[in-house]
């Protein structure tokens, strides 16, 4: 199984291995007064799994609201999830999985 360091989830917000993300889900608490990340569309790519979201939250310093909605990229060894790559666009997210729409 693939693994980061905490320096690297640092690094690149948008790459996750398992680890890093248990590192960065641990963290959500202390950017956020509300937080909330809704699951839609899931898409069957074979060994990868292409997930709509919407993530809607109110900065904790700031008080800014923020709703922004992304494409998660799942990609499978076996029956785990190895990482998980959040793109802007449905196109980035697929042509990240070699596939186009």
């Amino acid at each position: 199984m693939p693994s980061t360091s905490r320096r690297s989830v640092q690094r690149s917000r948008h790459t996750w291995a398992h680890e890093g993300l248990w590192q960065l889900w641990s963290n959500v608490e202390g950017f956020w007064d509300e937080y909330r990340l809704e699951i839609g569309e899931l898409l069957d790519l074979g060994d990868h799994v292409l997930a709509t979201s919407r993530l809607t939250g109110r900065g904790r310093g700031s008080g800014v609201p923020v709703a922004q909605r992304m494409w998660i990229l799942l990609p499978f060894a076996g029956k785990r999830a190895v990482r998980a790559k959040s793109s802007a666009s449905k196109a980035e997210a697929l042509e990240a999985a070699g596939l186009r729409e």
